[in-house]
């Protein structure tokens, strides 16, 4: 097994988490986790770590939900009483972040709040490390040299150890393909020189440290005649789930945006040029206090990973490079990197803003730093996992959907023992989890979050559509904590424009098997606009599901498939939303000057009667036919496409006969979906009788009050005992009890409506 040597610790999952077995509630020397202080209501209150020195910390601040707005504003100034400085609030979750340089701040804090009568939840450090230069923010001096602690690493010095190379061939790594025969090598095996075919668990620096990316790769030209992108023909993952295919469904898709919770994503590229909104992009990577300054949002130099996972998803199919599982989406890039981390207040702000901008779906191919699994009542760790915990569910609230990737440890994420942790400080050593730590992935293992495990092709000449796929060496696992699979080996894929020999290059990761999660998410939302979150999970699992079986099933109980593997072409296929038809008819007698509903009465109009019929379909159609006995009636069309629709309408006349007479009609209403593998068509039979109302039989005499006469025989009836209805346009008259006994006594049919629908 190799190794890197001075790796820098990114977290990014497209190669972020460290392969190999994570761990310790008990850490070394100077690496010793916050100290818990018990204040009313038994707050989690973290001290300032021994491993930040005399620099500032940054923390998060946790108030309780229900704490009303004259409260929450007074904080800042008990922050400030304590000895620190708010770098940003969110009042929608109740949340702060601050910078002090006191060892006591948030134990000073918590008594300051519960002599205000504030509740606290949590309080304490973001990190293990003192802030960066370029974070650090005006404090009030500390005069008490009991408060400070001695200089110790920081973030701007911190290397991190010596990770395991998680781009090691399956003969080093247990997995299923491990144990396949010579003849049945996965590309790990086969990979040449200049593919950046290995996950990056040691960081973004890791892949050009072992000279990947910067030598580039020199792509071929697809030799598929078809109308994709000229280097479409290399993306494996697209053909597995069916993407390529999905690209040619002729549907409405309705505006999608996906936010890219990343590095960044190089706007200026050819291939994402065309999909990036600016508009909505931001920078979180400063305290996490969103910016859109200077497209700030754009990665660093070399900062490949949110463009690579923005190619995925939505890379334009404009003849340029490759095409995305959904060139038809928009990105907003929503930078929270700054070189290797990405801690809580940056991820709280990409949440935040996806929340505010109403965004319909985010990738998240990162865990949060500095921690790889966050222990949630460790005092050191519970402020900054609450943080996040609380924004993730905000933005779910108002709709976003959150996909993230699994990780990249070969771990069970069932039941995680070890890590190694922190990263943002030199020397981390391995953790082993104790009862009772319930250790978390962020974002991954929260609540509503679909978390993407990564699958390979088991040899690079076997057919993407029919192939048995692989769990990928390095993905996560577990039963309960994964719930779908994607591709996420030698994903090809658009990296910055300006930094790289070729601007396209393979990698692998289960940062690259999310994106292609997202992008199906946004497929489905895009045909289904006004679709919820929780509908479109549902869709999505419920699609993977029919594709179980392309997964192998693991020989090693490590459990990877989820609820199978996703699938695109289904995405805009199945499930696919139908027009709205009538459940009944309408008729008019008065040539359409007027319209009754068919429903449960008698149509009683003259002989000679021109009576009109007509069936009614509205939103999701593009064609209404009226057949009888296999003839077209009736048919009308619209090129309308949008999410509102237009009604359409089919009719028929009827003269009316000399007899009862029975009418069957077929109605079909076409969607929006002009393929053949649509399911968006509704079809459905009508059976109606019409009773002429020369064929009502003759009046019966109306019924005769109770009362009677002393003699016994019967009190004639008074004129308010006499009710008449008048049917029909024509003003038909007819006593309405003897009307009814008269019908029923003669057999006569009353209109009959009998709908029987097959989608």
């Amino acid at each position: 097994m190799t190794k890197k040597q001075n790796a820098k610790p990114a977290r990014v999952l497209g190669g972020c988490l460290a392969f190999g077995l994570l761990t310790s509630a008990v850490f070394a020397a100077g690496v010793m986790p916050a100290t818990a202080t018990q204040v009313a209501d038994a707050p989690i209150v973290g001290n300032k770590p021994a491993a930040a020195g005399d620099g500032a910390m940054s923390y998060a601040i946790n108030l309780a939900a229900d704490t009303n707005d004259a409260k929450y504003e007074t904080v800042k100034g008990l922050i400030t009483k304590a000895g620190g400085a708010t770098t940003k609030d969110w009042p929608e979750i109740r949340t702060y972040f601050a910078q002090s340089k006191s060892n006591t701040f948030t134990s000073d804090f918590a008594k300051l709040a519960a002599e205000n009568g504030i509740k606290l939840v949590s309080a304490g450090p973001t990190r293990q490390a003192a802030v960066s230069k370029r974070e650090e923010i005006k404090l009030p001096e500390i005069k008490d040299p009991a408060k400070l602690n001695t200089p110790a690493s920081t973030a701007d010095n911190a290397t991190g150890t010596n990770l395991d190379d998680a781009a090691q061939t399956p003969e080093t790594a247990p997995d299923d393909s491990a144990a396949e025969t010579d003849s049945q090598q996965t590309p790990a095996d086969t990979q040449e020189a200049g593919d950046a075919s290995g996950a990056e668990t040691s960081g973004q620096q890791a892949v050009s440290e072992l000279g990947i990316l910067t030598e580039g790769v020199t792509p071929t030209v697809g030799t598929t005649a078809s109308e994709n992108d000229p280097m479409s023909d290399q993306l494996w993952g697209h053909k597995a789930i069916g993407a390529l295919k999905a690209y040619d469904v002729k549907t409405y898709y309705a505006p999608v945006t996906v936010g890219v919770i990343d590095t960044g994503v190089d706007s200026d590229h050819p291939d994402l040029a065309p999909v990036v909104d600016k508009t909505l992009s931001v920078d979180c990577t400063v305290n996490g206090i969103p910016s859109q300054e200077d497209e700030r949002w754009k990665p660093a130099q070399k900062e490949y990973h949110g463009t690579h996972v923005a190619g995925t998803i939505a890379a334009a199919q404009n003849g340029v490079g490759i095409q995305g599982v959904n060139p038809r989406a928009k990105i907003a890039a929503i930078r929270i990197y700054n070189g290797n981390f990405a801690m809580p207040e940056h991820a709280v702000c990409g949440f935040m803003w996806a929340g505010q901008k109403k965004l319909d779906v985010t990738n998240n191919s990162y865990y949060v730093d500095p921690w790889e699994f966050w222990v949630t009542n460790e005092p050191s760790q519970a402020a900054g996992y609450e943080s996040v915990r609380r924004a993730v569910k905000w933005s779910q609230d108002q709709g976003v959907l959150h996909i993230a990737a699994a990780g990249n440890s070969a771990n069970n994420l069932d039941q995680p023992m070890q890590d190694k942790s922190p990263g943002d400080i030199a020397g981390s050593k391995i953790r082993t989890f104790k009862q009772g730590d319930n250790p978390v992935l962020l974002p991954g293992g929260l609540p509503g979050v679909i978390n993407v495990s990564a699958v390979s092709i088991p040899t690079l000449d076997a057919d993407p559509e029919t192939a048995l796929l692989l769990r990928a060496y390095f993905s996560n696992y577990g039963k309960n904590s994964i719930d779908i699979a994607a591709p996420g080996v030698l994903i090809l894929s658009t990296i910055n424009h300006k930094d790289f020999k070729d601007p396209w290059t393979k990698i692998s990761g289960t940062s690259m098997a999310s994106p292609h999660v997202a992008a199906v998410a946004s497929l489905i939302i895009s045909t289904h606009p006004g679709i919820s979150a929780k509908d479109t999970t549902g869709i999505l699992l419920k699609h993977a599901k029919d594709q179980y079986s392309r997964l192998k099933e693991p020989r090693d109980n490590r459990e990877f498939r989820g609820h199978g593997l996703v699938d695109a072409l289904a995405a805009v296929t199945k499930d696919q939303p139908q027009p709205r038809l009538e459940k009944q008819a309408e008729y008019s007698t008065d040539d359409g000057a007027t319209w009754q509903p068919a429903t449960g009465q008698a149509i009683l109009a003259p002989s000679g009667t021109k009576l009109k019929l007509r069936f009614k379909a509205d939103h999701y159609v593009s064609r209404l036919v009226l057949l009888q006995d296999g003839k077209d009636l009736d048919s009308k069309s619209t090129d309308v496409r949008s999410s509102d629709g237009e009604t359409l309408y089919v009719a028929t006349d009827i003269i009316v006969g000399d007899k009862v007479e029975d009418h069957n009609y077929q109605v079909k209403a076409y969607g929006y979906n002009s393929d053949a593998l649509a399911d968006d068509d509704v079809t459905a039979d009508f059976s109606y009788t019409v009773t002429p109302a020369a064929a009502t039989p003759a009046p019966v005499t109306p019924i005769i009050s109770a009362d009677t006469a002393a003699d016994g025989q019967q009190k004639p009836a008074k004129d308010s005992d006499k009710k008449l209805v008048s049917t029909g346009a024509n003003g038909a008259v007819a006593p309405l009890l003897g009307g009814v006994f008269a019908l029923l006594g003669a057999g006569a049919l009353m209109l009959a409506a009998r709908r029987r629908t097959k989608a």
